[in-house]
């Protein structure tokens, strides 16, 4: 008999038949996998669902406190495979993270239905409120003839709101553990600037790996500016999940009484997250990252280094950084992408008056560019309200956070600056239509809304 424990206190498993279980478990897994290998249909993704697979029935047969802590931590590490998804159609995809997320939420739930086990329930206003909005425009749109995959590909992001927010609560149960996933989300960060600095130093690496010989690594804009297209990843908005990634890199690039080694490795990470940045070609991302800057060091003072850091750094940067900046302000820079944006904007502005309260469904007003007025042109005004509401209660937690002492402080000014610069491209980049994309932006904004819980729970 093998004996572990769990929240719920000993188990006992019959060795013999879980070995049993396992030659029998591995030896289905080594035939399909075989079969699949042999009809040369076998990629990345084929070797992702099929860990997800394994993984899954590892977690529903031992499901100790162990292995579901492990499988939190594959939750995270998911959040770095982007458009590595199971595709249903052209507009359904599911990704390995909303998989993870519900797994581990059903897991949780079902055990303390069967074991009597007390769980904190809990949840911030804006969260269900927000979901009833999304159910409305679900209705709506059905009434508005909208394709049933595009309702249920938008209605599951909001959706997954729900699973995030409580395995986030219910595995981060100290800032200890807080710290670790964290220091995970820099090796994300770093490594999905990687894969952009792949497309652009080894163009031909990049496309061997990715299965896609004639994919396109860089396009051209204004005035022969190139953009990096993140292959490995699926697209250049790899550069928000960075951003909204780089608050727990500037804590710790900030953090007192950290070896000289270490501060230089930190960084180091820190560079190579702006260059990842940098190389997506997003004038939204580069007003982000200096808004993300000025936050900062309104509320943490030496962050005004970073300010003038940036400010050094100008005179260097390539001319063509300057024609994207400029393009903002001066028609002359402008190009077809601004002239498209500004059409869809009108578009999506036409439908809010048209509708203000109730919007005109989920997926009614195509591809805004803009979340924020795809939200309202969708949802409507109220349900945009409740979406910012929900930003503002998390940004002013973190605030109070931030004029603290101690490891709170830090960690509160940091992502009070990332959380803030994520509503510049949530403002004028559209990413609330990409699972891909929206899985990292929540977890994060959990993760925040967590922090200030912790702050609370050791303040008492």
């Amino acid at each position: 008999m093998i004996k572990f424990s769990t929240g719920l206190g000993e188990r006992l498993f019959d060795a013999r038949r879980i070995r049993f279980l396992v030659i029998i478990i591995s030896l289905f897994a080594a035939i399909a996998l075989g079969a699949i290998v042999a009809s040369g249909d076998f990629g990345f993704r084929e070797f992702v669902i099929f860990l997800l697979a394994v993984g899954t029935v590892l977690v529903i047969l031992i499901p100790s406190e162990r292995m579901l802590t492990l499988a939190f931590g594959l939750l995270v590490l998911t959040l770095a495979l982007g458009w590595r998804t199971i595709a249903f159609s052209s507009e359904l995809v599911v990704h390995p993270s909303e998989v993870l997320a519900w797994l581990l939420f059903g897991l949780m739930l079902t055990r303390a239905v069967l074991y009597r086990e007390t769980l904190p329930w809990k949840i911030p206003f804006w969260i269900p409120a927000l979901l009833c909005f999304a159910l409305l425009g679900a209705l709506v749109a059905v009434t508005n003839a909208v394709r049933p995959d595009v309702i249920i590909s938008e209605f599951k992001i909001f959706l997954a709101l729900i699973p995030t927010y409580y395995v986030v609560k219910w595995f981060v149960t100290s800032p200890q553990r807080w710290e670790r996933i964290a220091n995970i989300g820099i090796g994300i960060g770093v490594y999905l600037a990687f894969l952009g600095m792949l497309d652009f130093f080894a163009p031909e690496v990049a496309q061997s790996l990715a299965g896609e010989g004639g994919a396109s690594i860089q396009i051209g804009s204004v005035q022969g500016f190139e953009r990096i297209m993140f292959v490995l990843y699926g697209t250049p908005l790899a550069g928000a999940v960075i951003l909204v990634l780089l608050g727990f890199t500037l804590r710790q690039l900030f953090r007192p009484r950290l070896e000289r080694r270490w501060r230089v490795l930190v960084f180091a990470a820190f560079l190579i997250q702006l260059f990842g940045i940098y190389i997506t070609g997003y004038r939204g991302l580069y007003i982000a990252v200096a808004v993300l800057f000025i936050l900062f060091a309104i509320v943490q003072r030496r962050g005004w280094l970073l300010v003038l850091g940036g400010l050094a750094m100008l005179p260097f940067l390539p001319v063509e950084f300057d024609y994207r900046v400029l393009s903002l302000v001066d028609e002359q820079y402008a190009d077809t992408s601004q002239v498209k944006r500004l059409a869809r904007a009108s578009d999506a502005l036409k439908l809010i008056q048209e509708s203000p309260l109730f919007g005109h469904g989920l997926g009614s007003s195509g591809y805004v560019h803009s979340d924020f007025l795809q939200i309202g042109a969708n949802l409507g005004i109220p349900a945009l309200l409740v979406l910012l509401a929900g930003f503002a209660s998390i940004l002013l937690g973190l605030w109070r956070l931030a004029h603290g002492r101690g490891w709170f402080a830090e960690y509160g000014a940091a992502m009070f600056a990332a959380i803030g610069a994520m509503l510049v491209p949530l403002a004028g980049e559209g990413m609330i239509v990409f699972i891909q994309v929206m899985m990292p932006i929540w977890f994060v904004l959990m993760m925040a809304m967590r922090l200030i819980e912790l702050e609370r729970l050791e303040s008492k």
